[in-house]
């Protein structure tokens, strides 16, 4: 069976935390790590987004226990990311049922917003999932009418779209979620970076706020 993410990759993802300890005092993280995408620097895990179209729950099963297991004794969680574009890993009930069905104390879920409404993924889903399951969100807004697709282009700053985050992060919040809402402006030209930035962590500051209203 071939790892979705290959045994090389998270072998030198593991090297990488290894021979550079000093990068992660300086960021104030405890672990760099790289998916089978692009190196990344995460707070404790490491997202490993989903792939392929045709594969199926129990090759995802197997393949990511096998992920969990070789980073388990670092201290590393792997955060499992669903695409609402895919024709099985494609919303939150599969990617809890994959995560579950893995068993492993390191095994979480990473929650897009944008993936978790194009994939079809509902409020009540959400209430059903293990908090200690969810182990990072993702946390963007999306253009009106965009609510069934998790297209770049529709992807918006969080508070400037027309997704329903506030009654999501109020579910999060009732449930005891105290972990990282992380922006992802992927795609669309947002504008200058730190522009981009300030604009990003006013609009999330305010709707985790208001939740706690």
């Amino acid at each position: 069976m071939q790892p979705i993410v290959p045994f090389e990759e998270v072998a030198e993802a593991c090297k990488t935390i290894d021979e550079h300890p000093e990068q992660c005092i300086k960021l104030g993280v405890r672990h760099p790590g790289e998916t089978s995408v692009e190196h990344r620097f995460d707070p404790g895990f490491i997202t490993a987004p989903a792939s392929g179209a045709d594969i199926e729950v129990e090759r995802y099963v197997g393949n990511f226990r096998v992920a969990c297991q070789a980073v388990a004794d670092r201290g590393i969680t792997l955060a499992f990311e669903f695409l609402g574009k895919l024709r099985v890993a494609c919303n939150l009930a599969t990617g809890l049922k994959i995560v579950e069905e893995v068993g492993l104390p390191n095994a979480g879920l990473l929650i897009d917003t944008a993936h978790f409404l194009a994939g079809g993924s509902s409020m009540e889903d959400l209430r059903n999932t293990p908090v200690e399951r969810i182990a990072l969100i993702h946390f963007e807004d999306m253009a009106a009418g965009s609510r069934d697709t998790a297209g770049e282009k529709d992807r918006r700053i969080p508070g400037e779209g027309a997704a329903p985050l506030r009654e999501f992060v109020r579910i999060l919040h009732s449930k005891g979620y105290d972990g990282y809402y992380s922006m992802e402006p992927i795609g669309a030209s947002y504008g200058e970076p730190v522009e981009v930035a300030r604009r990003g962590y006013q609009g999330t500051r305010r709707l985790l706020e208001e939740a706690e209203g």
